[in-house]
């Protein structure tokens, strides 16, 4: 009967004791993910990058937005390529790379493409607007040439004219004999209004 009593108690306090509980296997408690699991589960939604010096916008009008970039250039010409080639790459001569941007006026349907291409001058920069019309490139005012000084801060040196919405407000430089200019010459920045060529 002792026996009988001692394997009882030993029994009990082995199941009442919960110093040596085992945790269930499964479990309520919510699933904490750590910051690297998070990093990669988000890295993996994110779009790739445009290339370097490359610009999106609505060019063709359908509301399809692509982007225009430049190719390495081969020979003092400029190529504009774009995204999937889905409209026709523009070339540039007499050129050697450039910068490009997109603008949006609220009297044309598409955007815009600016190229400012580098001369073989290094002192000048020629603009080119371009729109796009039945898969085709074209100018929208004749190039027109800035010198460097006037094209600081990602100036940009066309809009619509207020006055005239035909017509094209842009800015160029004239080379003028100053004699309060230490160097007896100043570049001026004037402005002008021009037809617009195609819209």
């Amino acid at each position: 009967m002792k026996l009988i009593s001692l394997l009882v108690l030993s029994l009990a306090m082995s199941c009442g004791s919960t110093s040596n509980k085992e945790e269930p296997i499964i479990s309520n408690d919510p699933i904490v993910t750590s910051e690297e699991e998070k990093i990669v589960v988000e890295s993996s939604e994110i779009e790739p990058a445009l290339p370097l010096g490359a610009v999106s916008g609505n060019f063709d009008g359908l509301g399809n937005p692509f982007y225009a970039h430049t190719l390495p250039s081969e020979g003092n010409k400029t190529i504009v390529s774009f995204e999937n080639n889905s409209v026709p790459s523009i070339t540039l001569l007499e050129s050697n790379g450039g910068k490009l941007y997109n603008l949006h006026f609220e009297e044309f349907d598409r955007d815009l493409l600016l190229v400012a291409a580098n001369t073989k001058d290094p002192i000048f920069i020629k603009y080119h607007l371009y729109i796009n019309k039945n898969q085709a490139w074209k100018p929208v005012v004749e190039p027109f040439t800035l010198h460097i000084s006037h094209t600081l801060n990602d100036f940009i040196p066309i809009e619509v004219d207020p006055a005239n919405p035909k017509l094209m407000f842009r800015h160029y430089s004239v080379f003028d004999l100053d004699q309060e200019s230490e160097l007896g010459y100043t570049w001026r920045l004037l402005t002008e209004s021009v037809p617009i060529l195609n819209n």
